[in-house]
């Protein structure tokens, strides 16, 4: 980092305004997550009853946008929106990790510790303000999906 700030010193510019040349470049990335508390003696059971009405509902959109793919990390298998399917090598675990076309992503999971199902989103937009209301658009949509 320190070589980096003197090489742009030396050039007459800044970090900041590299970064926001990356930003202009590339777009804005913004990532959010929620977490959904459940209370009760059951309630492992009604997160899991979540994903397993995740599962069946299969979504193909979230707030909409389109789905390119599902990764169902329980069942170890990718789904892509044309039907097809191919298999994922990475441990078991109750996760499902939604492939947004044009990038970006929601995955909805619980949590391993406590009786939180979490949701992480990661998007991408011209702007920062177009960034941050598409990924809260998103966890709104997904949040749904949990009552």
């Amino acid at each position: 980092f320190s070589e980096m700030l003197c090489y742009y010193r030396y050039n007459g510019t800044g970090i900041l305004e590299r970064l926001n040349a990356l930003y202009e470049s590339f777009g804005y990335f913004t990532e959010k997550n929620i977490s959904i508390a459940y209370e009760g003696a059951d309630a492992m059971g009604l997160m899991s009853d979540v994903m397993s009405r995740l599962r069946a509902l299969s979504p193909k959109t979230l707030a909409g946008s389109g789905i390119d793919f599902t990764d169902d990390y329980l069942l170890r298998k990718r789904v892509y929106a044309s039907g097809e399917t191919s298999d994922i090598t990475l441990p078991k675990t109750d996760m499902l990790y939604y492939g947004l076309k044009g990038g970006g992503f929601v995955c909805v999971r619980p949590s391993g510790t406590e009786p939180k199902l979490k949701i992480y989103v990661s998007v991408s937009k011209p702007t920062k303000d177009e960034a941050e209301k598409y990924a809260e658009e998103l966890l709104s949509a997904a949040k749904k999906y949990t009552d």
